[in-house]
């Protein structure tokens, strides 16, 4: 498959923008527009059910270098989550979980960038978390992988995407979580985030890093609002 590769350069420590939503696999009208609209100027671009395929890609821009994780396949249509960045990034590492219940995948993405004027480098982790369980065996084993792996990283990290956390015990669990790897979970003033059961499914979490600005998004082309962030270094 395809990806997009710069060579490597950075992002600026004294700020950058960040965009994390989940497009629906472009099943609405629109969704382009608001792409463009809302991404226009983001340094990072996290993409949840993202059609991966040239016609997709292109809705990027030449401006974007990006690395994807294969989801769910519904005949010639290939979706899954994409991570985009006006720079090259150091590293991709992927982790791909099939749903218990439905057996369709679910993905982590891991990418690592520079940092003008930083020693270390800066880790982002795009999920597109297990929905359908019984439990939360096969969730935790998912969101395990992803927290050993900002554990293991000694510079920032942010973590974005839709968590699927429409349980309490999913959310304890995921707090849990990022209690343990010293992450803050990003507030938003006026939070119009996607909720089922009064449980919000997208969020950003960071560490090593200050939060200038966070917005919500409401948009009609997608079941999910886009969320965004503009942090700098702490």
């Amino acid at each position: 498959m395809y990806e997009a590769h710069r060579s490597h350069s950075a992002l600026q420590s004294t700020g950058f923008f960040l965009l994390s939503w989940n497009v629906l696999k472009g099943k609405r009208e629109g969704w382009q527009e608001d792409l463009q609209r809302l991404g226009a100027d983001a340094d990072l671009l996290l993409l949840q059910e993202a059609l991966l395929h040239d016609e997709f890609y292109c809705h990027l821009g030449q401006r974007l270098d990006w690395h994807v994780t294969e989801g769910y396949r519904h005949f010639n249509r290939q979706s899954g989550i994409l991570t985009a960045s006006v720079v090259g990034s150091h590293r991709k590492q992927s982790f791909v979980h099939k749903e218990p219940i439905l057996r369709t995948p679910k993905a982590a993405l891991i990418t690592e960038y520079s940092l003008l004027d930083h020693p270390y480098t800066l880790l982002v982790a795009n999920i597109h978390a297990i929905n359908f369980t019984w439990g939360v065996f096969r969730f935790h084993q998912q969101l395990n992988e992803v927290f050993s792996t900002i554990a293991a990283h000694q510079g920032p990290v942010v973590l974005a995407g839709d968590f699927n956390v429409w349980r309490g015990k999913r959310m304890q669990l995921l707090r849990a979580l990022v209690a343990d790897a010293r992450l803050i979970e990003m507030d938003f003033l006026k939070d119009c985030r996607k909720s089922a059961f009064n449980y919000q499914l997208d969020h950003i979490f960071y560490r090593g890093l200050r939060k200038r600005e966070s917005a919500v998004h409401a948009v009609s082309t997608s079941d999910h609002n886009p969320i965004t962030a503009i942090f700098s270094i702490d």
